[in-house]
């Protein structure tokens, strides 16, 4: 442990006094006790070829590093896309499945209706489509952090609440679907009534995302 908090301590400039300093040391005694020959020329030019050398992997160093942050914040830009297109997912499965229950209304379900059998197909769909989803967004921010990115820690609180909202939406969707495929027209009313309430909210925090993810979210996340 205390090795690598030495080792992080190292910069550039401790290593180059290091390396003058035992520069100076040898040519100090090269000239002044064995002359200037050609063993001295050499010396000088693998000098400079070190040098050279040195600085080219400083600037790899940082041309790799700043390619590295560019990357990532292009993950995290796809993974804030992720975020909206959930959004607008889980509006389109919230419509669809309103408009189910309103085709069917209070009256018994007709299993051979082909109007129905469409619109359940619809919406099975969308919330599938939404369901994957939400598993590529939650693996996504995974990713990030192969990129060398984390969420910062004041913004972390807010986005995991939303990322649950998100998600919660995906159970709550599913049991109304499984409401609309109840037979007995009033059983079905009464169910989604009592249900319909927490459909709606859960459905609005989807909807409610902090204006700071649409202008500034680059501020959402932070090199590690």
């Amino acid at each position: 442990m205390n090795i690598k908090i030495i080792k992080d301590r190292i910069r550039l400039s401790h290593i180059l006094c290091i390396f003058l300093g035992s520069l100076l040391t040898m040519y100090v005694d090269v000239l002044f006790l064995h002359g200037y020959d050609s063993s001295t020329t050499s010396a000088i030019m693998d000098t400079v070829m070190t040098c050279t050398a040195v600085y080219a992997i400083v600037k790899v160093k940082d041309w790799y590093t700043d390619k590295i942050n560019e990357k990532g914040f292009e993950q995290a830009n796809i993974y804030i896309t992720l975020f909206h297109e959930a959004k607008c997912k889980a509006e389109l499965l919230h419509l669809n499945i309103s408009q189910l229950y309103e085709h069917l209304g209070v009256q018994n379900l007709n299993l051979s209706d082909s109007d129905y059998q469409k619109r359940l197909s619809k919406v099975e769909e969308l919330h599938s489509d939404y369901r994957d989803h939400m598993l590529k967004l939650r693996s996504h921010l995974e990713i990030l952090r192969v990129w060398n990115l984390q969420v910062h820690p004041d913004k972390e609180k807010k986005l995991y609440a939303s990322i649950g909202h998100l998600h919660a939406f995906t159970v709550t969707s599913y049991d109304m679907i499984q409401i609309c495929k109840d037979v007995n027209g009033m059983a079905r009313k009464n169910t989604w009534d009592f249900k319909n309430i927490s459909f709606k909210n859960n459905y609005a925090t989807t909807q409610f995302l902090p204006s700071e993810w649409l202008t500034s979210w680059r501020e959402l996340f932070k090199v590690i």
